[in-house]
């Protein structure tokens, strides 16, 4: 996050690309995924302490004029610095590009740039969306309770935590020591990616990051992994049905979670594809299972099945 961190006094916002923030984060991640890994790497601020932030603390530290040893870290942190230099990379690209990239220039060298261009506007639109607020559009409560543990503590151990779906959506929560003490939890919220990197441009290198900073920074990065799981599948279905013949109809099953599976709809929908030929609008029982109309698992043990053609992939009207 140091490489993105705004370096201009961040009462001055928005920030130019230049000096990071929320845009630099965006580019960089859209280059890592669409673009070459240089591309990407490019976007980062390397030069002067800006390298230095792309590696984590020392293992030692001077203390009293003596170099001193931090505690271990048990073996949780592997690799201690970015791979700015050395890293996994897509098969047969030159220059590098990761795995996901790969198959996004595979589509549009095989005639389906305009899908794949489709596919990256509503990434990164889907992105901006969940870090606008955090807390109220991640449905399943994942962030809102990493954010009680990190930030309100006191809440975070005096709380039913079995269902943090439940606990996100509550205004007022009892209190697991004390039946008659609420917590007002409508008050809690995550910072948007704006106040956040506000926050993270007042770090400093010497005093150490707060857990309040640490969190905010798993959030933002998080963010995009969990999109790209759907943005995969997007583009591994087409990559499958381009692979079929021409004309040839292609059924197309995906097993995810129900969020993940509701992305990916969204997106196969929003290209103009519908339930509407497809007998009870796509909806049949079969062995616990549900197919809906354009191929994605809706919820655990479901499936999707859809008739998808090579025609459809390139922005035709679909069958």
């Amino acid at each position: 996050m140091g490489c993105l961190a705004p370096a201009a006094d961040p009462a001055e916002g928005p920030w130019p690309l230049e000096t990071g923030g929320p845009q630099a984060i965006k580019d960089f991640f859209a280059a890592l995924f669409f673009d070459t890994v240089p591309v990407a790497l490019r976007r980062l601020r390397l030069e002067g302490q800006g390298r230095s932030m792309a590696c984590l603390r020392s293992l030692t530290y001077h203390q009293d004029g003596k170099l001193m040893r931090r505690p271990a870290d048990g073996g949780l942190v592997p690799v201690r610095a970015a791979p700015l230099e050395r890293y996994l990379k897509a098969k047969s690209w030159d220059p590098p590009r990761t795995w996901i990239s790969g198959l996004a220039e595979s589509l549009r060298q095989r005639g389906a740039a305009q899908l794949v261009q489709a596919a990256q506007e509503w990434y990164l639109a889907a992105v901006s969306h969940m870090l606008q607020d955090p807390k109220r559009a991640d449905d399943d409560g994942d962030y809102f309770l990493a954010w009680l543990r990190e930030c309100c503590r006191e809440v975070y151990d005096d709380v039913d935590r079995t269902d943090p779906k439940e606990l996100r959506s509550m205004k007022k929560v009892r209190s697991v020591k004390n039946k008659s003490k609420r917590y007002n939890l409508a008050g809690i919220r995550i910072p948007s990616m704006e106040e956040a990197f506000r926050e993270l441009a007042e770090f400093e290198p010497k005093s150490g990051s707060s857990r309040r900073q640490r969190v905010l920074a798993k959030i933002l990065i998080d963010v995009f992994q969990l999109r790209l799981v759907d943005l995969a599948a997007i583009l591994r279905v087409a990559d499958c049905v381009l692979s079929a013949g021409e004309d040839e109809e292609v059924v197309v099953v995906l097993y995810a979670g129900g969020a993940h599976a509701h992305c990916v709809e969204e997106f196969w929908r929003a290209q103009g594809f519908t339930s509407d030929d497809l007998p009870k609008r796509g909806l049949e029982a079969w062995q616990l299972s549900f197919f809906v109309d354009v191929g994605v698992a809706w919820g655990l043990g479901l499936g999707g099945v859809s008739w998808l053609t090579p025609a459809t992939l390139n922005m035709e009207s679909p069958s």
